[in-house]
């Protein structure tokens, strides 16, 4: 009997096994991959983070079940004879459908099929794979009641791969089992458990009031060429992501399973499911991209995550441009290094207000004329163009820009300009601005 129970359990197992990878065969068939490109959180406004965090919830409600995968790429820059290399995030997702949304996206190939196979699991300490690297499938297993926005993509900066998957809960279901947990919860004395029943029960009142439940798992990848620098890296991810409120756990069985990441397949193996709503779901946003790259911009340099950042300020909102900092922390020489590259990629014309002569060494450089104010010009831009400093199309944009002057006017103010330089008055803003028609004052 106790054989015949064995080889019925084997036969069962089997059955399941094959119904998963039934399932997947079908679900790969009607899958949809996209890249999506990651935003500039800290420098978005508050407005521009709502919309991004709203899209990101469509996105999950709008397909039954997903898949999030990030990993990081290595990339070279050059500048000049220079070459850096660096290591980026890239964020891909799986949905069921095509979506419409406002992240920059581009459909994709599968990126798993990419990724290096395992070759060998030496239990219990690392997965070894193909390209000679060691890795490790961690599992988040506890989470805080309240997490902070892109906790995700903070853990990311410490592993290589990022796996967040996610499918909905019938909504008879969800208020079902909700109902079940409380009413095992609702009897304890626990401080904790209070806690916990007051967060069910706000749970309990979105789903009422139109939100989805979402079950999801959150799985992390950390690679390394040696198995001792794979246990730090280990250890500061777990640090890292505790800080905000998220226990992961490296489990010593089924790691090859856990790596290649199949849906189903972390259903048959028993992996614990976390359940969240829709609206909590904006705190695992992860498509972050701390770096800034306009097209034709100038190479400025790298963000602390190793982003690289492209800047062309003529495609901001406006033209203005500040930088701030600390004395001694670079400020001129970002500046002198900027021009110069600006300079020297577009040939564009830069003037330069400088009262401390900080610049002055380098007017050369920039094929620039020094205006010395002591000369009795100053900023004045009429004393400027009869000193010859500028032009007289120069002052007309300038007035005209300065003081709101219809462009039907730049005609007659530039005649008026002349006969003003070439009377006998002394040259003054003030005094041309007087001498004007009532219409152009």
């Amino acid at each position: 009997k106790m054989v015949i129970h064995m080889i019925r359990g084997k036969l069962n197992r089997k059955k399941r096994l094959e119904e998963v990878l039934f399932e997947e065969g079908r679900r790969a068939e009607r899958e949809y991959w996209y890249k999506v490109e990651g935003i500039p959180y800290d420098t978005c406004t508050d407005d521009q983070i709502d919309a991004y965090l709203r899209s990101f919830v469509a996105l999950i409600a709008n397909s039954r079940e997903g898949l999030i995968y990030a990993r990081k790429r290595a990339v070279r820059v050059s500048l000049g004879t220079h070459v850096f290399e660096r290591v980026v995030p890239e964020f891909f997702v799986r949905v069921e459908r095509p979506i419409f949304t406002i992240f920059d996206v581009m459909p994709v190939q599968n990126p798993l099929n990419s990724r290096p196979i395992v070759v060998e699991y030496r239990f219990p300490r690392y997965l070894k794979l193909a390209d000679g690297s060691f890795a490790r499938v961690l599992v988040a297993y506890r989470y805080g009641l309240t997490l902070p926005e892109i906790f995700t993509y903070y853990g990311l900066q410490y592993a290589d791969e990022m796996f967040f998957l996610w499918r909905h809960i019938d909504k008879s279901l969800a208020v079902a089992k909700i109902d079940r947990i409380l009413s095992r919860k609702i009897q304890s004395e626990r401080v904790e458990d209070a806690d916990y029943v007051s967060k069910l029960r706000s749970l309990a009142e979105r789903l009422g009031a139109g939100e989805d439940l979402i079950a999801f798992h959150l799985l992390y990848v950390v690679k390394s060429k040696d198995p001792t620098t794979l246990k730090e890296k280990i250890n500061e991810l777990k640090d890292r992501l505790r800080g905000c409120g998220v226990e992961l756990d490296d489990p010593s069985v089924y790691q090859d399973e856990l790596y290649y990441c199949k849906t189903n397949f972390l259903k048959f193996f028993g992996l614990e499911t976390h359940y969240t709503d829709t609206e909590s779901i904006k705190a695992f946003f992860p498509f972050v991209g701390q770096g800034h790259y306009d097209d034709g911009g100038v190479f400025i340099g790298f963000t602390l995550t190793g982003h690289v950042v492209y800047l062309d300020i003529f495609k901001r909102y406006n033209y203005n441009f500040v930088v701030l900092g600390a004395s001694g922390s670079g400020k001129s020489v970002f500046v002198k290094t900027f021009l110069r590259r600006l300079v020297h990629q577009s040939r564009i014309a830069v003037s330069g207000i400088d009262p401390e002569n900080e610049y002055v060494h380098l007017s050369q450089e920039f094929l620039a004329v020094g205006i010395n104010v002591s000369k009795g010009a100053g900023l004045d831009p009429i004393k400027m163009l009869v000193k010859g400093y500028l032009e007289l199309g120069q002052v007309v944009d300038l007035l005209t820009e300065t003081y709101g002057i219809e462009a039907k006017h730049k005609g007659e103010l530039s005649y008026l300009l002349k006969k003003y330089c070439e009377s006998e008055r002394e040259p003054s803003i003030f005094d041309f601005v007087d001498c004007l028609p009532p219409y152009l004052k």
